[in-house]
């Protein structure tokens, strides 16, 4: 049985990628840029009910509306967000949006 570690796996991925090296970049950075990149290897599912990762709950809150959102400029409040309006019960327990 063969076993690879990371680092033997690692290595064998930049012998592969090697020749594409020697291409460059396809296309220059304008002056001004920076550019930042990071590693996704967290995502198991897109789907909200499923998601639990950091990379998923970035895309999430791009990609999907919600109820209500923490308002901008009072995170201590909410806003609408899908919702036009919404009341809460007396007691706190039963929401109607």
């Amino acid at each position: 049985m063969l076993a690879l570690s990371r680092r033997s796996l690692l290595a064998g991925s930049a012998v592969a990628a090697s020749p594409l090296a020697a291409w460059g970049a396809l296309a220059a950075t304008p002056s001004g840029v920076m550019v930042m990149a990071k590693q996704i290897d967290d995502i198991v599912s897109f789907d909200p009910a499923e998601s639990f990762e950091f990379t998923n709950a970035e895309v999430n809150a791009n990609c999907y509306g919600r109820l209500v959102r923490p308002d901008p400029k009072d995170t201590n409040k909410v806003a609408p967000d899908l919702a036009e309006r919404w009341e809460v019960s007396a007691d706190g327990k039963n929401f109607v949006f």
